[in-house]
């Protein structure tokens, strides 16, 4: 795997500002702050631009051209990902590339199940759920990938809002590049735990600075909440930072 695609991988995550409005929903982190609903219907759109992946492709049904190589990786993942009941047989037709000649990176959004027919696959139309939707990064010719679900992408997106939130100017930037290395991972091999009754699930991958882990506990409500440490990205006494927020019950 080649150091750019390292690098890329998930500075989505680190760079991201979520968008919203004064009309979404507030979701709450532990110390009680407002952040933007991170469940937008443009979520790929989102974490694709802060990777350096804002380039548009409507591939339609086949990947073809620039992506040809990148095919069969992409088709043997989602084939994977799909008979292991993670994701469903329809993607977003649109997808997202680093650069329109020489593509590093792409970025697929995949529906949770199948709620369309298979004809119906084949439109332009179809509908994001950014409640449930799983948001995938291929790289290195699509031999490697993670997918992310959505309380996982949801998380992340929270964790870069919370630390980009009073960031303006130069010192922005710097939180965005010193998230970007702290998230990148050095493999794709992720660890996926889920408990049986689903109260409790996990994902961690490691990065060059340790490991990124991602929770998901339900509450006494039976709403969600998310939880993140980034082993990397130091607090205030030098210990690595953990987030957590509660995770949207409804779309922005």
């Amino acid at each position: 795997m080649g150091s750019v695609s390292r690098r890329a991988l998930l500075a989505a995550v680190g760079a991201s500002t979520v968008a919203g409005s004064s009309s979404c929903a507030a979701i709450r982190n532990f110390a009680g702050k407002s952040l933007s609903n991170p469940a937008v219907r443009d979520f790929i759109a989102q974490v694709a631009a802060k990777i350096g992946a804002e380039i548009v492709m409507g591939v339609g049904e086949k990947f073809e051209g620039v992506l040809a190589d990148w095919r069969d990786g992409i088709s043997s993942k989602w084939n994977e990902w799909s008979n292991e009941g993670k994701i469903g047989d329809c993607r977003y037709h649109e997808v997202r590339v680093d650069n329109s000649n020489t593509p590093t990176i792409v970025v697929v959004g995949f529906l949770s199940h199948d709620r369309a027919p298979t004809e119906a696959c084949k439109e332009s139309s179809i509908e994001t759920d950014p409640m449930n939707d799983y948001c995938a990064v291929f790289f290195d010719t699509a031999n490697d990938a993670i997918l992310l679900p959505a309380w996982a992408w949801q998380t992340l997106l929270m964790f870069a809002d919370e630390q980009c939130s009073d960031k303006e100017g130069a010192d922005l930037e710097r939180i965005k590049q010193f998230l970007k290395i702290s998230l990148s991972p050095i493999s794709s091999h992720t660890e996926e735990h889920e408990t049986w009754a689903n109260a409790v699930a996990t994902v961690s991958w490691q990065t060059s600075y340790g490991p990124v882990d991602i929770g998901r506990i339900e509450k006494d409500d039976h709403g969600y909440e998310g939880t993140i440490k980034v082993s990397g990205f130091p607090d205030g006494s030098k210990k690595p930072t953990v987030f957590k927020g509660d995770l949207p019950t409804k779309p922005a």
